[in-house]
């Protein structure tokens, strides 16, 4: 398997098959409309991805109807508020049932976006003494960071105060938390070592990115750092799985190669992507392999970096 999200034999395949390997590769297989499952040969049909500034929309709930919804404005805060606030209750359940295929819980992934934080953190000698959880959740990531930042202030914030709710009854403790309201992040200018993002920004309108990395630059202190980790939309397992799962249901994935120019476009710095999560939990011998294959554009997610400029 060469994603979390996927046929558990996918990666032997890929590596039995120079051929599959150049078309995921390729732009061309991207624009397929359908792909082999690689054990069964059974073809599964998907709509024909569209793209948005270089963004992919891509899936059967990808549809012209629903992007031009999205072009009106309609999944405004409010209604993003309103979907999660819907769905904050159920989310842990549905996200492990989604990511079952993988052999692991929806704490894996969450502990190793934040070991990743970590490391990059060291590496990079940065200061980490106030961390923003940007779109928190119902909490996830708060005993990871509790874990590998022990000393830092740490703050939440989401647009759904039920996911917020959630999180204060799950896991206590001393974190911060703040409801996004009005388009602006609650916290004051240059305030933030490290701004921090899992798997966000595929559910804000793709229009809205930059006011929303805008929002982080403006909050983060000179030489802070910004981490996102999002779905890899040029894993076709990857956009498979984000199209079953209900919690996804309107979202629209980026490619990181896009997100990193609007990074960049917004006045971020250094902005650098790393591929991540190649290997599922009967392959996990592996996993230390991931640290040789950041570059190849197959992994299950990325993780997009940047500095905010002194």
């Amino acid at each position: 398997m060469l994603i979390v999200a996927g046929h558990p034999y996918a990666l032997q395949a890929l590596l039995l098959s120079p051929s599959i390997l150049c078309a995921c590769l390729s732009k061309s297989y991207m624009e397929t409309k359908c792909y082999p499952n690689l054990i069964t040969s059974k073809v599964y049909p998907m709509s024909k991805p569209y793209y948005e500034n270089g963004a992919l929309l891509q899936g059967e709930r990808s549809t012209i109807g629903k992007q031009s919804k999205m072009h009106r404005g309609d999944q405004s805060a409010d209604f993003m508020q309103a979907e999660f606030d819907k769905l904050a209750d159920a989310y842990y359940d549905q996200h492990k049932s989604n990511i079952a295929i993988t052999g692991e819980l929806p704490e894996y992934f969450a502990e190793y976006k934040i070991a990743g934080l970590a490391d990059l953190v060291k590496k990079l000698n940065m200061h980490a003494g106030n961390i923003l959880d940007f779109g928190s959740g119902i909490g996830n990531s708060v005993p990871y960071f509790r874990k590998y930042f022990a000393s830092s202030t740490m703050r939440c914030t989401d647009v759904s105060a039920r996911s917020i709710e959630i999180a204060k009854t799950r896991f206590g403790g001393n974190e911060e938390y703040a409801l996004i309201e009005n388009s602006r992040l609650p916290f004051d200018d240059a305030s933030q070592d490290i701004v921090f993002s899992a798997c966000v920004f595929h559910h804000i309108p793709h229009q809205e990115h930059q006011h929303w990395l805008h929002e982080l630059k403006r909050i983060a202190l000179p030489r802070g750092l910004l981490v996102i980790y999002e779905h890899n939309p040029l894993n076709p397992l990857t956009v498979r799985a984000v199209n079953s799962c209900p919690l996804d249901e309107n979202a629209h994935l980026i490619q990181g190669k896009t997100l990193r120019n609007r990074v960049l476009e917004v006045g971020w710095e250094q902005a650098a992507v790393d591929y991540c999560l190649f290997f599922p939990s009967f392959l996990s011998r592996l996993r230390p392999l991931e640290n040789k294959l950041h570059w190849l554009a197959l992994g299950a997610q990325y993780r997009l970096s940047a500095i905010r400029p002194s």
